[in-house]
Order: structure tokens, then C-alpha cells, then sequence
């Protein structure tokens, strides 16, 4: 394999364990709030306040 294709594969692993990081709790949210029947208000599902 070619050195510039490690660096490459490298990166797109770096990069994609980013992805998946930043973007798994957003997606936990996401996924509760559309598929729950009444909806609940964005307001209610983030904030531990909201009555």
C-alpha cells in the first residue's frame, strides 16, 4: 500500500471518529424526539427545568 494512501485512510479515520463523537448524543435527541407520540416540545426534551 501506498504511503499516501495510509495518510489518507488515516485521516478519514481520524475524521470520522470526530464525527461520531460530536454527533451521537445530537442524534440520541433527534431520534427521541421523532418518534415519540404526543411530541414533546424541544424546550421540554433539553432543558431538566421544564415542567
Amino acid at each position: 500500500m501506498n504511503d499516501e494512501t495510509r495518510e489518507r485512510i488515516a485521516r478519514l479515520m481520524d475524521w470520522s471518529k470526530r464525527a461520531i463523537h460530536v454527533g451521537f448524543i445530537p442524534l440520541i435527541i433527534y431520534l427521541g424526539f421523532t418518534a415519540t407520540f404526543p411530541r414533546p416540545s424541544f424546550i421540554k426534551i433539553i432543558s431538566p427545568l421544564a415542567a
